[in-house]
């Protein structure tokens, strides 16, 4: 039930055998502000060179595993060169999240020509949780249910304009709200590499990290919509609670 609970401080405690959540905490509030203030600025940009890169081409297996190696690379310099280097790093982290995001929607039937689906690519974004701020952590359905609107607004803009024409300016509410959420999240990376036991892995294996984290929010949202193709949404959706129910979650 990835969609439901995981979150970035979640995959970085698995790794260090030790709750990170409190750690995120007690960060200096300056420089989380600077930190914020930083990603602020820079995430819907990188969301808009992000969307402009997709294209239809499948990528083979092998360039799918370069997505990590290029991801490691770009945190290694971050890791070197700290908050300095995150007007580079982020762009490029952002861009090889998206197009693996969008691989990920080919492989589970998507047709990127079609509006809807590369739309879908940028709710990944927005499906993030955070574990310090309780706006991310609507359940599933209830994030999609918030999305949808957005969606419609957008799909009617660009309807107009045409797939060609993608841009952050075109898609605005569903491209604000998908910034605003992934910029709490990479604010919660680049927090976790100020903490001695996270920043001693390194900023490549963060990277990393990060990547698998949002690949992992994408094979489960796409992998719903492929079913909802096949059986139905209510039908689908239900089953989604009663596997909640099961589990003794609940969709907020």
């Amino acid at each position: 039930m990835c969609l439901e609970t995981a979150n970035l401080a979640g995959a970085l405690s698995d790794l260090t055998g030790k709750p990170i959540e409190e750690a995120l905490r007690k960060i200096p509030k300056p420089l989380r502000k600077q930190i914020d203030q930083t990603v602020e600025k820079l995430t819907l940009k990188c969301l808009d060179i992000a969307i402009k890169s997709l294209d239809q081409k499948p990528k083979s297996a092998g360039e799918e595993n370069y997505d990590a190696i290029y991801s490691g690379v770009a945190g290694g310099l971050g890791g070197l060169l700290g908050m300095a280097s995150l007007p580079l790093e982020l762009p490029v982290t952002t861009i090889l999240m998206l197009r693996a995001i969008a691989n990920i929607a080919r492989s589970q039937g998507e047709d990127l020509l079609s509006l809807e689906s590369r739309l879908a690519c940028i709710e990944v974004f927005a499906l993030s949780k955070s574990s310090l701020n309780h706006r991310t952590n609507l359940g599933y359905y209830a994030s999609r249910a918030m999305l949808a609107k957005l969606s419609k607004d957008a799909v009617r803009i660009m309807s107009e304009r045409g797939v060609t024409q993608l841009s952050t300016s075109a898609i605005g509410g569903l491209a604000s709200e998908s910034a605003a959420r992934y910029g709490m999240v990479v604010s919660e990376k680049v927090t976790a590499g100020s903490i001695p036991i996270i920043g001693a892995i390194g900023g490549a294996t963060l990277n990393v990290i990060f990547l698998k984290y949002f690949k992992k929010l994408a094979h489960g949202h796409f992998t719903v919509r492929r079913l909802e193709r096949i059986y139905g949404k209510e039908i689908i959706k239900d089953e989604f609670g009663f596997a909640l129910m099961k589990l003794g979650l609940s969709e907020l």
